[in-house]
């Protein structure tokens, strides 16, 4: 009932500078879960990384899962950690535990000790109470807070207050208060996070929202509106906004953004979508426009199947691995059968040279097919 106990060993090689070799060898240890009753399990896992001309590196965990009565859930994980290379051995033991009063209302719990040999631990503890009623209108609050202590020294309580009532079709109120990072479990050095958004969706492709949010590292809060209706046979989504994060998702831009989405079918089952994103930058009176247009649809059987896009600037999709992007990228593909036997493909895609590198070359490809079957 506890599963299968895993013993893995992999090795790891690759040509090195000169004539060497790189080689890492690791093996990874697992047990099974072992059972308390039907109240409790735990288990061990064990993996040792030693590279070649280096000192080992040994990390043991041990996890801990238990619901002892019904309301009262318990999930508790120590790590050592020992890096022979480096010299120090950390200890880490991390508890989440919650209780449930009732269906709506749970109480959580997150402690996290990390402690190096010979130093005093690092200690965070985390408290949260969270009230989500059955109805989809009634008030959601979620509130806590959060301390941290190093070197024998105890942060003040840095609270945390999120909370929203009612319901988009009417009006749907959301607000936030917090001092410290809720994903990362850290306290902001200066300013908190404040945000309030206000939404009303009468129904589907229309709604207006407004939204505030102001936090450390601002100049200036966030102010925005958003609003979607019908319009012109589609659909219609204009924006603007004030000291919004930029296409990084990070930095704070200064400036006035305005951002317009139009989009809708033609010609029965081609499906079209424009977007304008404006940005007039407060700081240097400079303007930025980005495009992106699309359109697809079709079948390859009945006149073929297409999809064309452009985008440019800030709208072009990021790709993995790439810190430079495009200034613009072009993608054109077609495709058509003629019954059971012939298809032909086309592709083709022109990248303009990034913004920042104005002398480096764009590039084109381009790709035909056509097969045909006897």
């Amino acid at each position: 009932n506890g599963g299968a106990a895993v013993l893995h060993r992999q090795v790891k090689s690759r040509p090195n500078e000169g004539d060497g070799e790189w080689k890492q060898r690791q093996l990874i240890i697992n047990t099974p879960d072992f059972r308390i009753g039907n109240v409790a399990k735990f288990n061990a896992a064990r993996t040792t990384t030693q590279t070649v001309g280096e000192q080992p590196l040994y990390v043991t965990n041990v996890s801990f899962n238990a619901q002892p009565f019904d309301p009262l859930s318990l999930d508790a994980r120590w790590q050592l950690k020992d890096d022979k290379a480096a010299g120090v051995a950390l200890k880490s033991r991390v508890l989440h535990s919650s209780w449930a009063f009732c269906d709506a209302l749970e109480l959580k719990y997150h402690f996290t000790e990390s402690e190096v040999a010979e130093k005093s631990p690092t200690i965070l503890r985390h408290i949260e109470l969270v009230k989500n009623p059955k109805k989809a209108s009634g008030l959601t609050v979620s509130a806590g807070y959060l301390t941290y202590g190093a070197d024998g020294v105890e942060s003040d309580p840095a609270p945390m207050v999120k909370l929203s009532i009612g319901k988009e079709s009417s009006i749907l109120l959301s607000a936030l208060y917090s001092e410290f990072d809720e994903k990362k479990l850290t306290v902001w050095e200066e300013d908190p996070v404040v945000s309030v958004t206000l939404k009303h969706s009468p129904g589907k492709g229309r709604s207006v929202q407004f939204k505030y949010q102001d936090q450390q590292g601002r100049v200036d809060g966030e102010r925005g509106i958003g609003v979607a209706f019908g319009a012109l046979g589609g659909s219609m989504c204009l924006g603007y906004s004030q000291n919004a994060l930029g296409a990084d998702g990070k930095t704070i831009r200064r400036a006035d953004v305005y951002d317009a989405t139009y989009a809708r079918e033609i010609f029965g089952d081609l499906n079209l979508q424009l977007r304008l994103l404006y940005c007039d930058y407060v700081e240097n009176g400079l303007v930025d426009q980005h495009y992106n247009i699309k359109l697809d649809g079709g079948t390859e059987d009945r006149g073929g199947k297409l999809a064309l896009s452009f985008a440019s600037g800030e709208l072009v999709a990021k790709r993995s691995g790439v810190t430079m992007l495009p200034g613009s990228v072009l993608d054109v593909s077609y495709t058509r059968k003629w019954s059971d036997r012939g298809r032909l493909s086309l592709s083709l895609r022109r990248e303009t040279s990034p913004d920042a590198s104005p002398d480096q070359e764009g590039d084109v490809r381009g790709h035909l097919t056509y097969t045909l079957d006897f």
